[in-house]
C-alpha cells in the first residue's frame, strides 16, 4: 500500500468515526445507565421500621378535696394513710402530708420513718426550701443561653396549687409550677381614658384604688399610663382587674400597646403542670413523672414564643444531709464510686454526667474533657449510719444526668438524684454564630425511679448491701454459678492504613493477624485451658470494615479455605472464638447504608459523620478521615440485625458485639425517637440475635446484659473524678457469679502495669484480658488511628500471658468457687474480700505495706487468709 492509499483509507476511518462517534458514546452511557439501574432495583437496602410508642395508662384518680382552714384550726387531720401495712407490702405504709405533699413511708416492725421531703429546722432557709420541693425545673426560652428554675415548693406547694388524687397502690399529685407573683410587664402600659373609665366603673372599691395607685393621665392628654413603681399587693389586684375581671389575653395586651406604638417588653409568665405518682409497691417507693400528661401552659411574648421545660430534678433532696462521720454516697461512674460525707470538700462540689452516655449525638462540637468512664448502671445510693436508699431508675434511664451536690459548707446539704432530661438542647454554628437548637420533648413513656430502703439494727449501712439489692432485683433467685480463673484474648485480623507512594496518598489493608495465624496462636497455648478468643477485624475491610448486611472474608487474611480449617480447628479442640462484628457503628457506606438516608440525625435534623477524637484539642478529628464513621439510625436497627442473620453464610456460634447495648443511639430529627422507646427496641433486637448466636457485649448497659454470657471490656475503675474519694467495683460485684466478664485489655490499658491489672483481675473476679497481633505490631507505629495498638506484638506478651494464667489457676484453687459473699474498703487502695468458702483475700494496691489484723501486707501485693 503507497502513501496516498494509505491516507485514504486514514481519512475515510476518521469520517467513519465521527459519523458513528455520536452513537457509540450514547451506546455506552445507555450501557452504563442499565447497569447503574439495575444496581438500584436488585441491591439490599434497609428497611425503615416506624418504632411504636406504648399506649400509657393514665386513669384519672379519685380526688382529695383538702380544707386547709379546717387542717389549720386542726379539725381535720394534715397527714392521712394510703396504703396501710400488711404482709404484702412488707409490713410498710404509705402516708401523705395534705399540705406539704410529704410522702412518709413506715415501718411497722421497727418503727423507722423515711419522708421524701425531710426538713432539717437549723439549716437556712434557703436550704430548707429545696428540702421542701419534690421537684426543680428548668425552663428554657429561644434565645437565652441558660434556663432559670421554678421548685416545686415555693411555685406550687406554698401557694396551694397542686391536687392529689388517690391511684392504685399510692396518690398522683399534680403540680401546678407558676410563676404566681405578677408584673407590671403584665399590664397594658398605657390605655385610653374611655377604657380607663370603663374598668373603673366596672370593678369594686379595691380595684379602683389599685387603677388609681398604678395608672395616672398626664396633664393635657387623652390617656393613661403605668407609674414607675408601685407595691405589690396593687399589682396584684390590678392583674385580676385585667385577667379575670376584664378578660384580658396577651393577643390583647399587644393590640392595646401597639395603638400607643410601644413596643411589647418581653413578658414571661412560665406555668406547668408536672404529675407524679409515689406508689408502695413490695415495701418499695416506686416514684413515676408522668412525662406523657406534663402540660406546658407557660406564656411567654416577644411575640409568640414560648417558655418550655428543659430538664426537671427528681427528689433531688430525698435522704440529704450535711457533712457527717458513717455517711457516704455511691456513684454508679465506670466501675463504680464512693464519696465520703466525713468532710466537706470546699474545691469540688459538683459532679454531673449522663447516664449511658449521649453527649456525642447532642452537640456537633462535643467534646470530652478526659478519658471518661461511663455510667453503664442506672442506679445509685446514699449512706448514713445505719439507714441508707438505693435506687434504681427503672424507666427513662437512657434520658437521665446524675447529679452530686457536695457540701461546700457547714449548712449545705450533700445530696445526689437524678435530673430527666425532657429536652435535649444542640449548639450549630452557622458563619461564625452558634445557634441553640432544641429537640422535641422526651416525653412517650413515663419516667420510673425505684427506691429501695435499707436498714440495720446496729451495724452500719455498707455499700455490699446496696450490691446484694440489686442482684435480688435483676436476678431474683437464680443460682450464682461457680467463677474460675480465666484469660480473655483478643486477636486483631485487618486493618486499613494510609500508605504513600512517591508522595502519593493510597489506602492499604495489613494483616496483623491471619486465619492461619489464629490456629498458631491458639494451638500455642493449649496448655493453657482457661482461655477465650475473640477474632477482631476478620472481615472484608478489617476492624473498621464494610457493613454487617452483607459480611465478606477479607482476602489478606486467607481464603475461604483457611477461614473453613480455622473453624474446624475451634471446633475439634472445643475452644470458644467469638467473632467481634459492629452493628451501630458504620466504617463503610453501601450495603444498604446510606448516612442521608439511614444515619442516626441531630436535633438539627442533619446526619452526622464521627470521628475519633483528637487527645490535644479533645474535639472530634475530622481530618482523620480513616477514623470516619456513622451510627445506624434506631429505625433501621431491626433491618439490619435481620439482614445480619439471614445472609450469616459462615455459620457463626459466638458473636461479640462491639456496640449494641454499649452505645447510645436516639434520632433527634425527622425520626424523633424517645431515648427509652430505643432502649426497648436494642433489647428486642439483642434478644433476636441471642436466640441464634452466644453472645458477648462490650462494656454494656445493664439493661442488655440480661442477653449476654459473657461481658468484656469492663471498667477496672471510676473515671477518678475529683469529688471521689476511692473507688469500688460495683458492676463487677454485681454479676459476680451470675455472668462471665473481663476487664479491659491489660496491654492496652492507661493503668499503670500488667501486675496492677492482676491483681485488679483478682479483686473483681474478672478475666485478665489481652489484645495481640501476630504481625510485628510496628506496622501501626506511624498510623493516625491504629497507633493505639502499638503494643499488641503477640511474642512480647506470650511468656506474660502463660505466667498470669498460671498463678490464676492457683489462686482460684484455693478460692474453690470464686463468689464473692463481701467487699471491704479498709482504706483507699487496700481492700479485703471475703469467699463463700469463707476464705479472705487481702489486696494492697498503696506504695506501703499494710497489716490487717496482724496479717502483713507488703506494697502493691495480695496475700490469701482463712480457710
Amino acid at each position: 500500500m503507497n502513501k496516498l492509499e494509505f491516507m485514504a483509507k486514514l481519512n475515510s476511518a476518521v469520517k467513519y468515526t465521527k459519523t458513528h462517534l455520536k452513537m457509540v458514546c450514547i451506546g455506552i452511557l445507555s450501557l452504563f445507565a442499565f447497569i447503574i439501574a439495575l444496581n438500584f432495583i436488585f441491591s439490599f437496602r434497609l428497611k425503615e421500621r416506624q418504632i411504636e410508642v406504648p399506649d400509657v395508662n393514665y386513669t384519672i384518680g379519685e380526688k382529695i378535696e383538702i380544707d386547709y382552714a379546717a387542717i389549720s384550726a386542726q379539725l381535720s387531720p394534715e397527714v392521712i394513710e394510703v396504703i396501710p401495712a400488711s404482709s404484702d407490702s412488707n409490713d410498710m405504709s404509705l402516708s401523705i402530708n395534705l399540705v406539704s405533699t410529704n410522702i412518709i413511708i413506715e415501718n411497722h416492725v421497727t418503727g423507722t420513718i423515711w419522708e421524701t421531703l425531710k426538713v432539717d429546722e437549723f439549716l437556712s432557709l434557703n436550704n430548707q426550701t429545696l428540702q421542701k420541693s419534690p421537684l426543680i425545673l428548668t425552663y428554657m426560652y429561644d434565645g437565652w443561653s441558660t434556663g432559670k428554675r421554678l421548685d416545686a415548693y415555693t411555685h406550687s406547694i406554698s401557694k396551694q396549687a397542686y391536687e392529689i388524687e388517690m391511684i392504685d397502690g399510692g396518690v398522683r399529685i399534680i403540680y401546678h409550677m407558676a410563676v404566681h407573683t405578677p408584673s407590671l410587664s403584665w399590664m397594658p402600659q398605657r390605655i385610653t381614658s374611655e377604657l380607663y373609665n370603663t374598668l373603673y366603673t366596672a370593678t369594686d372599691a379595691s380595684g379602683r384604688i389599685a387603677l388609681e395607685r398604678i395608672y395616672s393621665s398626664p396633664s393635657g392628654t387623652n390617656f393613661y399610663q403605668i407609674v414607675s413603681s408601685i407595691a405589690q399587693p396593687f399589682i396584684d389586684r390590678i392583674y385580676d382587674v385585667w385577667y379575670n375581671e376584664y378578660g384580658l389575653t396577651i393577643e390583647t395586651l399587644f393590640e392595646l400597646n401597639s395603638y400607643f406604638n410601644i413596643r411589647n417588653t418581653f413578658i414571661e409568665m412560665p406555668s406547668f403542670k408536672v404529675p407524679v405518682e409515689y406508689i408502695l409497691d413490695q415495701g418499695e417507693l416506686v416514684v413515676k413523672v408522668v412525662l406523657p400528661e406534663i402540660k406546658e401552659e407557660s406564656v411567654s411574648f416577644e411575640e409568640g414564643k414560648t417558655l418550655f421545660i428543659q430538664d426537671i430534678d427528681v427528689l433531688p433532696y430525698f435522704f440529704s444531709s450535711l457533712n457527717k462521720n458513717d455517711a457516704y454516697m455511691f456513684v454508679p461512674d465506670g466501675s463504680g464510686a464512693i464519696i465520703d460525707l466525713s468532710l466537706p470538700d470546699y474545691n469540688y462540689t459538683r459532679y454531673t454526667k449522663p447516664v449511658y452516655d449521649n453527649r456525642s449525638l447532642i452537640s456537633s462540637v462535643y467534646s470530652t474533657y478526659q478519658d471518661q468512664e461511663k455510667i453503664l448502671m442506672p442506679v445509685f445510693g446514699y449512706a448514713n449510719e445505719n439507714r441508707a436508699i438505693f435506687a434504681i431508675i427503672e424507666s427513662g434511664a437512657m434520658q437521665s444526668l446524675m447529679q452530686v451536690r457536695r457540701s461546700s459548707s457547714a449548712n449545705n446539704l450533700n445530696a445526689i438524684h437524678p435530673t430527666i432530661i425532657y429536652r435535649y438542647k444542640d449548639i450549630y454554628s452557622l458563619s461564625g454564630i452558634d445557634i441553640d437548637m432544641y429537640s422535641n420533648p422526651m416525653n412517650d413513656t413515663s419516667y420510673q425511679i425505684r427506691y429501695q430502703m435499707i436498714e440495720h439494727e446496729d451495724d452500719d449501712v455498707h455499700y455490699m448491701d446496696m450490691v446484694e439489692k440489686y442482684q435480688q432485683y435483676l436476678f431474683e433467685d437464680k443460682i450464682r454459678q461457680a467463677v474460675g480463673p480465666a484469660i480473655k484474648i483478643e486477636m486483631l485480623g485487618a486493618i486499613l492504613d494510609r500508605a504513600f507512594f512517591v508522595g502519593i496518598p493510597y489506602d492499604q489493608m495489613i494483616s496483623l493477624t491471619s486465619y492461619r495465624d489464629v490456629i498458631d496462636i491458639m494451638d500455642s497455648f493449649k496448655d493453657l485451658d482457661i482461655i477465650n478468643y475473640v477474632y477482631q477485624g476478620w472481615s472484608k475491610g478489617g476492624i473498621n470494615g464494610q457493613y454487617v448486611t452483607n459480611l465478606k472474608l477479607e482476602r489478606v487474611l486467607g481464603n475461604d479455605k483457611s477461614f473453613k480449617a480455622l473453624n474446624e480447628y475451634v471446633a475439634t479442640q472445643g475452644i470458644n472464638l467469638s467473632y467481634d462484628i459492629p452493628i451501630i457503628e458504620v466504617y463503610e457506606q453501601g450495603n444498604g447504608f446510606r448516612n442521608n438516608q439511614n444515619g442516626v440525625r441531630l436535633i438539627g435534623d442533619y446526619a452526622q459523620s464521627f470521628y475519633p477524637y483528637h487527645l490535644a484539642s479533645l474535639l472530634m478529628d475530622d481530618s482523620n478521615d480513616l477514623g470516619r464513621y456513622y451510627l445506624l439510625s434506631p429505625n433501621y436497627l431491626t433491618s439490619a440485625v435481620d439482614r445480619f442473620i439471614k445472609q450469616d453464610n459462615y455459620h457463626l456460634m459466638h458473636l461479640s458485639l462491639r456496640d449494641l447495648g454499649s452505645t447510645f443511639i436516639t434520632d433527634y430529627g425527622r425520626a424523633s425517637n424517645s431515648p427509652s422507646v430505643v432502649e426497648d427496641l436494642i433489647n428486642e433486637n439483642l434478644e433476636h440475635l441471642a436466640l441464634h448466636y452466644d453472645l458477648t457485649l462490650n462494656q454494656p448497659f445493664v439493661h442488655a446484659t440480661t442477653y449476654a454470657n459473657h461481658l468484656t471490656n469492663l471498667p477496672s475503675s471510676s473515671s477518678n473524678n475529683y469529688i471521689f474519694t476511692y473507688d469500688i467495683p460495683f458492676y463487677q460485684l454485681v454479676f459476680n457469679g451470675y455472668k462471665t466478664y473481663d476487664l479491659e485489655s491489660t496491654n492496652l490499658s492507661n493503668q499503670s502495669s500488667s501486675w496492677t491489672m492482676f491483681l485488679k483481675a483478682i479483686e473483681t473476679g474478672s478475666a485478665m484480658q489481652y489484645t495481640i497481633s501476630k504481625t510485628n505490631s510496628s506496622v501501626t507505629k506511624t498510623s493516625p488511628y491504629y497507633n493505639y495498638i502499638y503494643s499488641s506484638d503477640y511474642l512480647v506478651w506470650k511468656d506474660e500471658i502463660m505466667d498470669y494464667g498460671n498463678q490464676l489457676k492457683a489462686i482460684y484453687s484455693v478460692l474453690d468457687d470464686g463468689i464473692i459473699i463481701n467487699h471491704q474498703t479498709i482504706e483507699p487502695g487496700f481492700v479485703i474480700l471475703t469467699y463463700q468458702n469463707g476464705y479472705q483475700l487481702l489486696i494492697n494496691y498503696t506504695p506501703q505495706n499494710k497489716t490487717y489484723n496482724s496479717t502483713l501486707v507488703e506494697a502493691s501485693n495480695y496475700v490469701i487468709i482463712g480457710g
